[in-house]
Order: C-alpha cells, then sequence, then structure tokens
C-alpha cells in the first residue's frame, strides 16, 4: 500500500475528522511527515482546500529549512573532525529528504572514513599506553574522543588513563623530589635549582615547592653575595654566624635539606666549629629517620 492510499485509508477510519484537522493532530505530535502525506491526499473539492495548501507549503518550508540546518551542521562538524556527530546530522537531514541521493553516498563514504580512522588511532593509543607513553596516549584519545564521543569504550579507556597518569605524576614527582633533596644535600645549589625547576613545571600549584623555591633562591642569591665580598675565600666570622641563623630558621620550618647546606657552608668557612657540626649531624639524623619512614610506608602500601 503506497503512502497517499494509506492516508486515504486513515481519513475514512476518523470519519467525521476533517484532513486539515487529522493533519494537524499529526502535526503537534511532531509527525509533519504524516501531516502532508494526509494533506496531501485531501480531495481536490475538499472545503479546507486553500488552508490545507497554505500548511502543506509552511510544512514544507519547515523541512527545507531543517534539511539545511543539519546539513550545514554536519560539514561544520565533520570540517572539525567529529566524524560521528556529524554523520548524525546528516542522516537526521535524509529522514527528512529519504530521496537525496548524494545525501545517502555522503553518509556511506563518511561512514568507512569514521570505521578507518578509528581503527588506526585506536591502534596507536593501545601501542603508547603499552609503551608508558602516557601524554602522547592521552592526545591520542582525545582525537579518538573527538572521532566519536559516543563510543562508550573511549570513555572507559578515558577513565582508566586518567588513574594511570595520576600514578605517573606522583612516581615522577617523588623521583624528582628524590633528586633534589639529593643535590641540595651534596650543597649543589645550581642543580637542585634544576630540578625544583622541573618539579614546579610538573605541579605549578604546590605550595611547598613555591615556598622551598623562594629559600632556594635566597640561599643562592647568599652564594653568589657571599662570593663577591670574598672572592679569594677570606671569609669571615659574621658569614658564619649569618648562615648558622638561616640554617636554624629552615630546620624550624622543618626545610631540613635547606637548613643542611646552609651548615655545611658555614662549616667549610669554619671547620673547627663544633656547634655547625652539631647542626649538621642534627639534620642528617633527622633526614635518615624521615627517610626510613618514607621507605616503611611506601612498602606498607604495596
Amino acid at each position: 500500500m503506497t503512502r497517499r492510499a494509506a492516508a486515504l485509508a486513515l481519513l475514512g477510519l476518523w470519519g467525521c475528522a476533517t484532513p486539515l484537522e487529522l493533519g494537524e493532530e499529526h502535526y503537534r505530535v511532531g509527525d509533519r511527515r504524516g501531516a502532508l502525506e494526509i494533506w496531501r491526499a485531501a480531495p481536490d473539492d475538499d472545503r479546507h482546500h486553500a488552508e490545507i495548501a497554505q500548511r502543506i507549503e509552511q510544512v514544507e518550508s519547515e523541512f527545507s529549512a531543517l534539511v539545511r540546518g543539519y546539513n550545514e551542521s554536519g560539514r561544520q562538524l565533520e570540517e572539525q573532525g567529529h566524524l560521528a556527530e556529524a554523520l548524525l546530522d546528516y542522516r537526521l537531514a535524509l529522514v527528512l529528504e529519504p530521496g537525496d541521493a548524494a545525501g545517502w553516498s555522503h553518509v556511506q563514504q563518511l561512514a568507512r572514513e569514521l570505521k578507518r580512522r578509528k581503527a588506526e588511532l585506536g591502534d596507536e593509543y593501545q601501542r603508547l599506553h603499552s609503551e608508558g607513553e602516557l601524554q602522547d596516549a592521552r592526545t591520542t584519545l582525545l582525537q579518538l574522543r573527538a572521532l566519536d564521543p559516543f563510543d562508550p569504550e573511549f570513555e572507559i579507556e578515558e577513565r582508566e588513563l586518567q588513574v594511570d597518569l595520576a600514578r605517573e605524576h606522583v612516581r615522577r614527582k617523588g623521583e624528582l623530589a628524590e633528586r633534589y633533596r639529593e643535590r641540595l644535600s651534596k650543597g649543589d645549589l645550581q642543580g637542585a635549582r634544576a630540578s625544583l625547576l622541573e618539579l614546579r613545571a610538573l605541579d605549578p600549584y604546590d605550595p611547598e615547592l613555591e615556598i622551598e623555591e623562594r629559600q632556594l633562591e635566597a640561599g643562592l642569591a647568599l652564594e653568589a653575595q657571599k662570593q663577591r665580598a670574598h672572592p679569594r675565600g677570606n671569609n669571615t666570622g659574621e658569614d658564619v654566624e649569618g648562615l648558622i641563623e638561616a640554617g636554624r630558621t629552615a630546620f624550624a620550618e622543618e626545610r631540613l635539606e635547606t637548613a643542611l647546606v646552609l651548615w655545611r657552608q658555614a662549616l667549610e668557612i669554619d671547620p673547627n666549629n663544633e656547634r655547625v657540626k652539631a647542626y649538621i649531624e642534627r639534620a642528617e639524623r633527622e633526614l635518615d629517620r624521615l627517610a626510613r619512614l618514607r621507605n616503611e610506608s611506601g612498602g606498607a602500601t604495596q
């Protein structure tokens, strides 16, 4: 049975309802195509013929505007690389205009392209993830999500990758912090500064690192000032006292590595200073104790 014949049969079933009224019922529930079929099936001598013709023109105009809108949205999404979303809009346009052969052809071609690119990027993502290249894997996964935001598998992969990235962040931060402390304890302020800058780049919002950076810069400035004031190593007791007090301040603020660096600098100036030696021993004991606690804590969580 043709759609026109079905519409005529429906008109017969509704009895007293006019074609105009029946079409409006379909239109109100969102069935524009059904409304058009009913109105087009109405006889030419229907008393509402002029109104029906006007409604047909209005609804056909709405159809045309919707088709243009869906196709334009699809083109924009396709240009942006959002292929799955583009396909959805193109298919909505074809629902309204099913006779568009060129549209169907483009949809089929785009669906094949989407499948191919998802397969390529999916393989690349799995390779990068398995090799531990997590940042590159994240970039690839974002490309996959842009291609097809409706695929639930990518959402699961994204959550799992976020967990892996968080673990890698913690591991890398711990590694850099250990390198920073080691360089600082050896008095290598420039090397410590390089490690601290890496830490700051990794976690720019950590307030402890910001404080540490200020203290380290102060230490570097103090060292530079000392070298300018005594280029031949002709240091004074005043220098030693300044370093001792700066170390005491750092120790009180629990910046043990900084305190140790300052006291070791003081000991270089005055190798026989027993007070400085005691401070250094105390700081080293405390750092050893903290290192044991960190190791025990790490072993307990494994």
